[in-house]
């Protein structure tokens, strides 16, 4: 249960991995304290089921379609984020691989690679997307030109 006393009302969050399992309890528990949330992940139906949860509690979401192996994918996700809702206040690095089905004996160089590549390369580049250009920054949307 979140404490009544959180809230992140006029907020806005990137919770990646918001399909499922933490992700998804997640950006539903930042919904209901008042943020606006985009909900990222490489399931893009998931992602659309948890923002619609999201919406039909009267808050607001936007799903995206995430692959955080590619950095023009984080990149998008951000700025997708930034235009729709004007700033990025939050990121919540949720999504995860592994291989269960072997041991380290077992897996293969290709299946490692892709597990360090979802865990740790993936959370580097949503970081390195999500950073203002200059500390203490919000990241916002910048003007349009009339």
């Amino acid at each position: 249960m979140i404490d009544p006393a959180f809230t992140l009302e006029k907020k806005t969050a990137i919770v990646v991995g918001a399909a499922n399992g933490i992700g998804r309890a997640t950006a539903l528990a930042f919904a209901a304290a008042g943020a606006r949330v985009a909900c990222r992940d490489v399931e893009e139906p998931g992602a659309k089921a948890t923002a619609a949860e999201i919406e039909q509690g009267g808050a607001q979401a936007l799903p995206v379609h995430l692959d955080v192996t590619e950095g023009a994918s984080c990149r998008a996700a951000v700025a997708a984020t930034v235009q729709r809702f004007g700033g990025l206040d939050v990121l919540l690095y949720g999504a995860a691989d592994s291989d269960r089905t072997a041991t380290v004996l077992e897996m293969d160089e290709a299946a490692w690679d892709r597990v360090i590549r979802i865990n740790l390369t993936g959370a580097f580049l949503m970081v390195k997307a999500a950073i203002p250009p200059h500390p203490g920054a919000r990241r916002t949307a910048r003007p349009r030109a009339p």
